[in-house]
């Protein structure tokens, strides 16, 4: 296949002067002849974490570009994928929802850290999810900002990771909310990650 078209698109990666969200790299669309597109085995959606060994996670859209084009040049290109939770139909490029993200693994986030002032322990936005017995883990998120039309380091869908170092995987909601609001100190370290689109 050396030389021959690899027959796919792709989006997201970290940074770059076109990203406002740092994601993982994915497949945005098939193009029929392709080498890759004839197997059958990747759909758009798929998230692209290697290809030829060159790993993916962690590098720009440009960066990820280049390592496919060098691939085509090889004899033979294998891709190391993690299937997407969803996908689309037709011509068109497909377009990760909120929730597609939402179901990546962790080894897929790029957590950024906030500090957030705690005035009278009382928190300018609210959570939602935790731990419920009838559905199990569910992470915390950001559910509304109290003035949503004041500039803020948080927005709405954001997923709470950690508070003051301390890991909100497997909290109920009342875990991370007292958490938050028991906080010796005003200031608190948030770690979250952001996702494209809205929870809403």
């Amino acid at each position: 296949m050396e030389g021959e078209y690899l027959g796919l698109s792709i989006g997201g990666g970290i940074g770059g002067c076109n990203n406002k969200h740092n994601t993982p790299i994915y497949i945005t669309n098939l193009w029929t002849g392709g080498c890759l597109s004839k197997t059958n085995q990747l759909m758009k959606g798929d998230v692209l974490l290697s290809v030829n060994g060159v790993g993916l996670l962690n590098t720009t859209y440009e960066v990820a570009a280049r390592t496919l084009k060098s691939a085509s040049k090889k004899s033979f290109v294998s891709v190391h994928i993690l299937q997407g939770s969803e996908t689309s139909d037709g011509n068109g490029n497909f377009t990760p929802s909120w929730k597609f993200w939402l179901a990546l693994p962790h080894f897929c986030y790029y957590p950024r850290r906030v500090h957030i002032t705690v005035t009278s322990n009382t928190l300018d936005f609210t959570v939602t999810g935790g731990f419920k017995i009838n559905c199990g883990p569910l992470p915390i998120i950001v559910e509304s900002l109290k003035d949503p039309f004041r500039p803020n380091k948080l927005k709405s869908g954001d997923i709470i990771l950690s508070v003051n170092g301390i890991s909100l995987d497997g909290a109920t909601h009342g875990d991370a909310v007292r958490l938050m609001t028991s906080s010796p100190i005003d200031q608190l370290e948030l770690d979250v990650v952001s996702w494209p689109g809205s929870s809403v």
